[in-house]
């Protein structure tokens, strides 16, 4: 019984810390053009803010796979 409820706080906990990950993925997408400006001064622009979208787009399926595993 005990391993059962260990067992369902760590899903729990593995769930909410993909959720967090999505979160900040999106809020990377939405503010890419900024986040390009401030971090990347050297590099164009456009591209800089491509690969951020890209790879916020990439990290948020692969949370998404997560927890469509462990909710299953």
């Amino acid at each position: 019984m005990f391993l059962y409820i260990v067992k369902e706080v760590v899903i729990n906990m593995i769930v909410f810390i993909c959720l967090l990950v999505i979160l900040v993925c999106v809020i990377s997408i939405f503010n890419a053009r900024v986040i390009a400006r401030k971090r990347f001064e050297n590099v164009e622009e456009n591209k800089a803010t491509k690969v951020i979208k890209i790879a916020g787009y990439v990290v948020s399926v692969c949370m998404l796979g997560i927890i469509y595993i462990y909710m299953r």
